[in-house]
């Protein structure tokens, strides 16, 4: 059985990385999404936040760090770039350190930005 063991878990961290990106999006971008008069943003953002950092935990690993740096290498959306860029910050892991190097020279300007401020920021890590 172990031989069909990695195509379970490649598809659950494709479902997985995929569920961030809209919840991701959806914080990130939330005036972008009608909403009914009266509507809690600030508490539903609050909810949003916290269903993306629990999907996302699945990847505060090494094989979850692997995982999402070759899904954002060659990825031509900035949104899902962002979202895995943020991910792999928020795993503090120092294996992502080249990563927002690397993205810190992105020829989108928005990247390279939150990529530099990672970058920067990731030398406080252990």
């Amino acid at each position: 059985m172990a031989c069909g063991s990695p195509a379970p878990d490649l598809d659950r961290l494709n479902r997985a990385f995929d569920e961030s990106v809209r919840l991701f999006a959806e914080y990130r971008l939330p005036n972008s999404m009608a909403r009914p008069a009266g509507f809690d943003l600030e508490s539903h953002l609050r909810e949003v936040e916290a269903k993306r950092e629990n999907v996302s935990s699945v990847f505060h690993s090494p094989s979850g760090v692997q995982f999402i740096q070759a899904r954002i290498q060659a990825e031509p959306d900035e949104l899902v770039v962002l979202a895995g860029l943020e991910i792999l910050y928020e795993s503090k892991s120092r294996s992502a350190v080249p990563t927002f190097e690397r993205f810190s020279r992105a020829s989108s300007p928005v990247v390279a930005e939150w990529a530099s401020r990672y970058l920067e920021e990731s030398t406080t890590w252990p």
